[in-house]
């Protein structure tokens, strides 16, 4: 992947609950109707196309096992240009607006992806994404996310609110830190090509990165 994006700040509170934490700024992108291989791909595995930027994550998810979320990057506060990222336990109970428009009760302790600059929670990690900076037809601008998060962590998140999303079940399963990589440079080139835009950079905070085994076969 290419250049650091110098204007977005990671701040990972504990790296025992996000291993690893990936993001991306590309901008101009077009929001529309996915084009049809892609929305045939999706809908082959019973998915509903969305629209080419939610098609995409969700296509990028199903083919190699990395749970990816996107965001509206103008709907983030970014003071002086500087866009602040941060993976934390919230310190007391909130109310969170989600993508499906319900509304959930979050326990203090809850790990949350939230902006930096304005404390707003943008996502209850590795569960489900929020309204607060969903995408929708007037966006251009994004902010991509290729993370890993703890099992037990995610799983007690889902299910104390009573959900099993699609990339919940992945991190409840235990995937490798390694994978945030793939998953995030496959959601770029296929927002790319389907929605168009250019790649402003990319930031990877990861504290403790795993150590590769090897494994035999005749």
């Amino acid at each position: 992947l290419p250049k650091s994006a110098e204007n977005v700040e990671v701040k990972i509170e504990d790296p025992k609950l996000c291993r690893r934490y990936m993001g991306a700024v590309v901008r101009g992108v077009k929001i529309g109707p996915s084009p049809e291989w892609l929305k045939a791909s999706l809908e082959a595995i019973g998915q509903r196309s969305i629209n080419n930027i939610v098609d995409a994550a969700n296509y990028v998810m199903f083919d190699i096992g990395q749970p990816l979320h996107v965001f509206d990057l103008d709907k983030l506060k970014v003071p002086s240009g500087q866009l602040r990222v941060e993976i934390k336990k919230l310190e007391k109970g909130e109310k969170f607006l989600a993508l499906d428009e319900k509304e959930y009760e979050l326990k203090e302790g809850t790990l949350v992806i939230a902006d930096g600059n304005s404390n707003k929670t943008l996502a209850i990690a590795g569960v489900k994404g929020g309204a607060e900076a969903a995408v929708d037809e007037s966006t251009t601008d994004l902010f991509l996310e290729s993370a890993n998060f703890d099992p037990v962590t995610v799983r007690q998140a889902g299910r104390g609110l009573g959900l099993l999303t699609d990339a919940q079940k992945r991190f409840e399963n235990e995937i490798t830190p390694e994978l945030a990589v793939q998953g995030l440079s496959d959601l770029i080139a296929l927002i790319l090509e389907v929605a168009g835009g250019h790649l402003e950079g990319v930031v990877d905070e990861y504290p403790k990165p795993v150590k590769p085994y090897k494994v035999g076969v005749s």
